[in-house]
């Protein structure tokens, strides 16, 4: 192989999109996708290069893209459409059976505009897949005891605002559901992409969580121990990576 094929090939491997994200992430993602939304219009937002729209038309859907800094996108197959900061979508009310967030929200500052941008670009009935780090491990809660951080969300320099790389807002599950449902959306699932081993050494701590956490909310209102089992199911205290699925009413 001559020095010129050599360049030829690493400049075609350059061209292509790659996942930013955590390996099996996307998996996980399309997993969650195609059990609720067989075919139709998907849009990926923060499509960033573009790994995760190739895999969608891969698999038939029809795909549009958005992102903050869409010049980053490396499909030619998708139109990658600028997001503006404020989270408004450049797209008419009602266009889409399905939207993916992967690795997104995390870096959202304002999550009741974000979701209620993606009601609105839903048609009724349509899902809403996301993912995102997951806060509640086993594992997380561990970090914020010993450090005053979650897992995935280091300290935020004062007066740097960088959206692309840095994690903005921690999320629990159950101020997910209640953004979600205030949005027009109802959570409809979660899963993980993977149980992770720091978790799973301490899972024997799981039974007392869950105690303590009823003993400490379970009254508080009607419906409180639906909130709290969501909270500390499996995936929230092992999972790595949490698979929310939510659906437009």
């Amino acid at each position: 192989m001559t020095t010129c094929e050599l360049s030829s090939i690493e400049a075609d491997d350059a061209a292509q999109p790659r996942p930013m994200a955590h390996a099996g992430v996307h998996e996980s993602a399309m997993a969650a996708l195609g059990r609720t939304v067989k075919h139709g219009r998907v849009l990926d937002v923060g499509a960033g290069q573009g790994a995760l729209s190739r895999r969608l038309l891969e698999l038939g859907y029809q795909v549009d893209a958005c992102d903050l800094v869409p010049d980053n996108f490396r499909l030619e197959e998708v139109e990658c459409r600028r997001v503006w900061a404020d989270c408004t979508l450049p797209f008419e009310p009602a266009t889409f059976d399905a939207a993916m967030a992967v690795e997104v929200v995390e870096h959202v500052d304002g999550h009741r505009a974000f979701f209620a941008q993606i009601a609105r670009v839903l048609k009724p009935g349509g899902v809403l897949v996301f993912t995102t780090p997951n806060i509640l491990s086993i594992k997380s809660r561990l970090l914020f005891l010993w450090t005053g951080y979650p897992y995935a969300f280091p300290p935020l320099e004062t007066g740097v605002l960088d959206p692309v790389s840095q994690h903005l807002t921690p999320v629990s599950l159950d101020r997910y559901r209640f953004l979600l449902h205030e949005s027009g959306m109802d959570l409809i699932a979660v899963g993980a992409d993977k149980l992770q081993r720091s978790s799973r050494l301490w899972a024997w701590l799981a039974p007392l969580i869950r105690w303590y956490a009823r003993l400490r909310h379970g009254r508080e209102f009607a419906g409180a121990e639906q909130n709290l089992s969501l909270q500390n199911s499996r995936e929230a205290l092992l999972g790595r990576t949490l698979v929310v699925v939510a659906k437009r009413r």
